[in-house]
């Protein structure tokens, strides 16, 4: 009632303590239901708009009263809604009209619940991760993985289906949730090496954010995660020496191309800096003879899969080499054999 009576007399230049109470009264109001405070946002964003300060901090305190309601009753899907709904107001607030301003690192510089949804996704994802390497059977242990997975599910179905979803679809904290649910999904089915070895190069690779001027590089993932990932990786690695067999199974395709290893290695090198400056255990009771050996092994089987396919490639019509002169290289491309035994036998010395 009281925002229903303030809204009307508050205009740009007019009284002061009119922005003000109004500002009070959103930010100590905690709305029963959406549609209530759904109503309230829709009555006060002109005013945002206009860039008032008092009615843009009064809806945020709105906003996060819908946001810990949500968490009270572990609905977490709708708990991530509501930071969407913050968003919209700091993307109201910052954006100007012709909508310069309107690239999602000026909010995620500028505006809270930018920075609110990566924590959130961080913390679901921290929670996801801890029991993707081993998926326990039964217990307590399978009881928190299957909430974790759920959890972690439906925020990012609710995402996807929200309005805001291209602002948020390149963000690096929300890729990575959606990258562990892919490896989750994939962890329970046979024969998913392949998808799960992918996701786990797109998180751990260096790479310009898509939608930073600046180009910063970056991997996709936080540091936090870099270490269960990679051992994931390891076992991927060390499934595929067994099936490889020494090089005597025909038409074998390797999980990681050589550009994988190069970034599972890259990896490697970064625990073990962190590993130096921060104290900090790579692993218990982890094998490092095993890990070096199979990061070796898998540039090999990589350097060997990806010969076979340049040499099926020189068997086909010229008109598909053409076609080829466009498409990015291997590192086998560019490496002859005798080449690509020198890297091998180098990174067993580095790596040993």
């Amino acid at each position: 009632l009281s925002t229903l009576l303030l809204v009307p007399h508050v205009t740009p230049g007019g009284d002061e303590r009119l922005w003000a109470a109004l500002g009070e009264s959103l930010g100590r109001h905690a709305p029963e239901t959406d549609t209530e405070a759904k109503i309230l946002l829709e009555l006060v964003k002109p005013l945002v708009v206009q860039k008032n300060t008092y009615v843009w901090e009064g809806c945020h305190g709105l906003i996060l009263a819908r946001h810990q309601a949500y968490l009270k009753d572990h609905n977490f899907a709708g708990a991530a809604v509501w930071l969407l709904r913050g968003l919209e107001i700091d993307k109201a607030m910052y954006w100007t009209n012709d909508g310069e301003r309107g690239r999602w690192e000026t909010l995620l510089a500028c505006g809270s619940f930018a920075r609110l949804l990566c924590r959130y996704c961080l913390k679901i994802s921290l929670g996801l991760l801890s029991g993707l390497r081993n998926l326990p059977e039964d217990g307590v242990d399978k009881e928190v993985f299957v909430q974790s997975h759920f959890m972690a599910s439906e925020t990012v179905k609710a995402v996807r289906q929200d309005e805001l979803s291209d602002s948020v679809a390149n963000v690096r904290e929300f890729k990575t949730l959606c990258d562990f649910v892919d490896i989750a999904n994939s962890r329970k089915q046979k024969n998913s090496d392949h998808k799960i070895a992918a996701k786990v190069v797109s998180c751990l690779e260096e790479t310009p954010d898509s939608d930073d001027k600046n180009a910063v590089v970056l991997s996709q993932c936080h540091p936090t995660f870099w270490k269960d990932l990679f051992l994931i990786a390891v076992e991927i690695l060390q499934r595929d020496q067994v099936r490889f067999g020494g090089g005597k199974k025909a038409n074998f395709q390797s999980c990681f191309d050589a550009r994988g290893i190069r970034v599972l290695m890259t990896t490697y090198l970064k625990l073990q800096l962190r590993n130096d400056i921060h104290n900090a255990v790579i692993g218990e009771n982890i094998d490092k003879n095993a890990v070096n050996l199979a990061l070796s092994t898998g540039l090999a089987t990589a350097f060997v899969t990806e010969n076979a396919k340049r040499k099926s490639h020189k068997t086909t019509s010229s008109f598909v080499d053409h076609e080829r002169k466009d498409t990015p290289l291997h590192l086998s491309d560019t490496l002859s054999p005798s080449e690509q035994d020198r890297l091998i036998s180098r990174a067993l010395g580095d790596l040993y």
